[in-house]
């Protein structure tokens, strides 16, 4: 989704959205094997947040007596229950949709739907691309703009290959594949290795993987400048045992067995300009339960310190404390 203009499904969920009208997505997922799925959590819960929707992601398990306690293999395209790529997620974007870390858009860009345009054969009733992460979109059937006006609102938030919110805490590149967020609580990215770090207002980050999401949360509702306790997020793609692709790439040929395999996500977090700098800090991986499996070193920086990710430290996330 994250190279599509329109971010997929949400350009989907966005031109569905009728003004006035409380807005519930009942169902969505970004689902195996898509190698890139764990894309949607961080993308979803940040433009939910911008729009003022409602998603529910679909499904935890469509098996009644599914143990939590007892993973196995991953069997179902859409259930998250044995989705490490999926709830490793979850922490970081619950936070940010439940806190409000992204403001919601004070810009509404709705596109006008008069009868004669719904009499039209093949009427496309979608406002622009992009429009859906500038503004808070969708129809309106009672007034709203015709696409003209959408253009050019949309193009006030263009720049180059990149789109960014009203607020200015979203921002997206499509051609690059990258999609990040900037607020005082959450900071973080979806997308592919990009060739120069990714720098957030309280945090820069090295990418050394192909593909990744990484996540920097204030566990204390303080900003992250002046917070005491932060979840590094970094989720990879997760397959079984054994699972290989027929030459589609989007069937399995061979759907494979336990354990669940997780990828680790390679390269580093630096935090920057917090308010005491780097003393007193202390990281530690986090086993799967989110207990402190092991100590993790840091590199003091001038104003902050660095966290390696690597494949050693066996963890999708990491926890730092002052």
């Amino acid at each position: 989704m994250v190279k599509d203009m329109s971010l997929g499904i949400i350009g989907s969920l966005a031109r569905r959205r009728v003004r006035g009208l409380p807005y519930s997505c009942s169902e969505w997922q970004t689902a195996a094997p898509n190698d890139t799925r764990q894309e949607g959590l961080l993308m979803v819960a940040s433009i939910a947040s911008l729009q003022g929707w409602n998603p529910l992601q679909f499904a935890i398990s469509h098996q009644r007596d599914k143990s939590v306690d007892s993973p196995g293999a991953l069997e179902s395209n859409f259930d998250v229950i044995e989705q490490p790529a999926m709830l490793g997620a979850w922490p970081a974007a619950a936070l940010l949709f439940h806190r409000g870390d992204v403001r919601p858009s004070e810009v509404d860009a709705y596109l006008k739907v008069d009868r004669e345009s719904l009499t039209v054969p093949g009427a496309s009733l979608s406002p622009p691309p992009q429009l859906a992460l500038a503004a808070r979109t969708g129809v309106d059937f009672g007034g709203g703009q015709p696409v003209a006006a959408l253009e050019a609102l949309r193009a006030q938030y263009v720049e180059g290959d990149w789109v960014r919110s009203s607020s200015g805490e979203i921002r997206h590149n499509a051609k690059l594949g990258l999609f990040e967020i900037d607020t005082p609580r959450t900071q973080g990215f979806v997308g592919f290795k990009p060739d120069s770090p990714i720098e957030l207002g309280d945090a820069s980050v090295v990418l050394e993987s192909p593909f990744a999401v990484v996540v920097v949360t204030s566990l204390d509702d303080q900003p992250i400048a002046s917070s005491k306790h932060w979840l590094v997020t970094a989720p990879g793609n997760a397959v079984n045992s054994g699972m290989k692709l027929d030459p589609s790439g989007n069937r399995l040929a061979d759907p494979g067995h336990a354990p669940v395999l997780v990828e680790p996500i390679v390269g580093s977090v630096t935090l920057k300009k917090l308010v005491g700098g780097g003393a007193g800090l202390r990281a530690y991986a986090l086993d799967a339960a989110g207990a402190r499996a092991r100590e993790i070193g840091l590199t003091a920086t001038s104003d902050g310190a660095t966290l390696e990710l690597s494949a050693d430290h066996r963890t999708m996330h990491y926890e730092v404390v002052r």
